[in-house]
């Protein structure tokens, strides 16, 4: 398999709709907070349905430079997911890069989901949310249209903000 359709952590599946959706799945059981897998794609300064904010003009665009899919690019909404996101500067890269951890246990078979309000200030189109969880917010929101008391929930579970959205809640509680 190419590394857009795989990897040792992830693959993708097709889920039982009519539209064939596709997603994310685990291929292997993962502990709270134990690294899924990097985020790939080009770095852009620009905001789609589909990049994801690594700081304040900078996003990655999942996909690589023929445009094809990577495995971000299938990392789907839930308002209860069982994943965050971490920015994080590493030294094998002059921007930060983007990876993907176990919010709770995460099982073999699972489907791999994130809250997209934890990964952008603002989202570039608002959509209806088809998660299903019990705690669904009805429609796909950013980190700005929260309620302050999600996010210190997000913090009391020692889940970190990268730096851009932690900054915007420093203003939020000052305001």
């Amino acid at each position: 398999m190419n590394k857009t359709s795989s990897n040792e952590a992830v693959e993708i599946f097709t889920r039982d709709t009519t539209d064939d959706f596709k997603g994310l799945r685990a291929k292997k059981d993962f502990l709270p907070h134990q690294k899924i897998f990097r985020i790939e794609g080009k770095i852009v300064d620009y905001r789609t349905k589909r990049t994801l904010q690594i700081d304040n003009d900078i996003h990655i665009d999942p996909e690589d430079s023929n445009g094809n899919p990577e495995l971000g690019y299938y990392l789907n909404h839930s308002c209860d997911p069982n994943t965050y996101p971490l920015v994080l500067e590493v030294s094998d890269s002059e921007l930060p890069v983007m990876e993907i951890f176990a919010l709770k246990g995460v099982k073999v078979g699972e489907e791999i989901t994130v809250d997209y309000a934890f990964m952008e200030s603002e989202i570039a189109n608002e959509c209806v949310c088809l998660c299903g969880s019990a705690n669904c917010r009805g429609k796909i929101i950013s980190f700005k249209q929260l309620d302050i008391k999600e996010i210190q929930s997000y913090q009391d579970k020692n889940i970190p903000l990268s730096i851009p959205l932690l900054k915007l809640f420093e203003a939020m509680e000052l305001g």
